[in-house]
């Protein structure tokens, strides 16, 4: 996503591999080709000084509930953002211009604005946090993606090249008790393609989404992260639009 502004991933039941990796004393597996793929994928998002692209996204619950999402994410620098999600939760977007985000629903017409830190990672976190908001993919836009993997997961493996949609990648999983996550990295530009969440006490929830239409810093206009709210919307508490 953008230059200091990184990190997102996924997940597959565990098959048997051959491991060519670190293992410590209380049985965690790193494999030292998983890890400098990530690693380079967390270099070639860092370098960004904008980006655009559009998520695909799918989630099932543990009661069998489908979401489907589609959303297109601007970003640029530290500290500027766009987001147009449409899909199941609805059609509205999300405004981020280093002091403030503003979400607006299309379809109620309705708008909330909150200040927020001036980054965008720390912005992500607080609304996040204090407003229960989720961003599309936002794990992969964090600069510590890395070792904030090998922090979460007992095993991170190598399990070599695949194609998606016709794309060469390269695509890593980790494990720890309770899910698993698996990386598709394109291996042409390091950018990540797809990635998949699972749960292991229940393999029928999941998350997954494929990532398109990359572009590597564009030109993104002041105006594109500006809200400018309708005339006849109404304002509302951030939670009441969530």
């Amino acid at each position: 996503m953008i230059k200091k502004t990184i990190s997102y991933v996924v997940l597959v039941v565990l098959a048997s591999f051959v491991l060519v990796a670190c293992e410590a004393e209380n049985n965690e597996q790193y494999d030292t080709r998983a890890i400098d793929s990530l690693d380079s994928m967390s270099d070639a998002i860092g370098e960004l000084v904008a980006v655009s692209y559009t998520l695909d996204d799918e989630f099932v619950n543990a009661q069998g509930d489908e979401f489907y999402n589609q959303h297109d994410v601007y970003m640029r620098g530290p500290d500027k953002m766009y987001i147009h999600s449409v899909g199941t939760k609805g059609n509205r977007s999300y405004w981020y211009d280093g002091k403030s985000l503003s979400v607006y629903s299309f379809d109620k017409n309705t708008y909330s604005t909150v200040d927020a830190p001036d980054n965008t990672i720390k912005a992500i976190d607080y609304v996040n946090e204090k407003y229960g908001v989720d961003f599309p993919a936002a794990d992969f836009f964090y600069p510590n993606l890395t070792d904030d993997i090998l922090d979460v997961y007992d095993q991170v493996l190598f399990l070599g090249d695949d194609q998606i949609n016709a794309i060469e990648t390269t695509s890593i999983v980790a494990s720890n008790d309770t899910r698993t996550l698996q990386v598709w990295i394109d291996k042409a530009t390091n950018l990540p393609l797809k990635f998949l969440f699972a749960s292991k006490s229940n393999p029928d929830k999941y998350y997954q989404a494929v990532f398109s239409n990359f572009r590597v810093n564009p030109d993104l206009p002041d105006m594109l992260f500006e809200f400018n709210a309708p005339s006849n919307a109404e304002k509302t508490e951030l939670k009441t639009i969530k």
